[in-house]
């Protein structure tokens, strides 16, 4: 307020809108990280860092809904520095809670999925932070669980699955976080193999309708 006063030129531009959200979202992170030093323990840390990057893309979710690509961009690499943050306190924490944060990630990827239909702009940002959130959360798995452990993890949320479908249920699978998708029963290798790009079918090299 005092600064449109003293230089209304230079924020005469400024809306009330944008005062409003930059406020809400400086309101927002203080209490996100008073809600994060009163965690005392690791796994309390880690629990409140997995809510908070939970919302972060709950965020950009409804942000790509309304056709707003920059937001979402912001709220998805917002999404990235929280689980980034959280990996480095994941060895500390006990069975449950790395249970917890595996299916968490597993459902965030599919999020990160449905974001892409309505921002085609950020998929690569998108395919980036997917990438680097699964390794992340690979690695802590692979020390406490062994490279099965791993693995396990990396295909569940790798290899994501259409909403209400899933392995065995004629379900369409994602790869990655890109925007590829293979036919039920099919992958990207071997002649058989057909890609669905979006709505319309793509046949791969040397391959038709069977």
């Amino acid at each position: 307020m005092l600064t449109f006063f003293v230089l209304p030129k230079e924020t005469k531009a400024v809306s009330f809108n944008d005062l409003f959200s930059n406020s809400s979202l400086f309101i927002t992170k203080v209490k996100e990280k008073i809600e994060y030093v009163l965690a005392f323990t690791p796994s309390q840390k880690v629990k409140v860092l997995e809510k908070q990057a939970t919302k972060r893309l709950e965020e950009a979710k409804n942000e790509a809904q309304k056709g707003d690509d920059k937001m979402v961009e912001n709220s998805v690499k917002t999404y990235e520095n929280l689980k980034d943050q959280q990996s480095s306190l994941m060895d500390k924490v006990d069975k449950d809670v790395m249970e917890e944060v595996k299916n968490q990630t597993i459902n965030q990827q599919k999020t990160l999925k449905e974001i892409t239909v309505f921002t085609p702009a950020n998929n690569q940002v998108i395919e980036n932070v997917h990438n680097t959130v699964v390794e992340n959360v690979k690695k802590t798995v692979e020390y406490k669980e062994g490279t099965t452990g791993g693995a396990a993890f990396e295909e569940k949320a790798t290899h994501v699955y259409a909403p209400g479908t899933g392995p065995g249920e004629g379900g369409i699978k994602y790869e990655g976080g890109g925007q590829q998708q293979w036919a039920p029963g099919t992958s990207g290798s071997g002649t058989s193999g057909k890609t669905v790009e979006g709505s319309n079918p793509a046949y791969a090299p040397g391959t038709g309708p069977q």
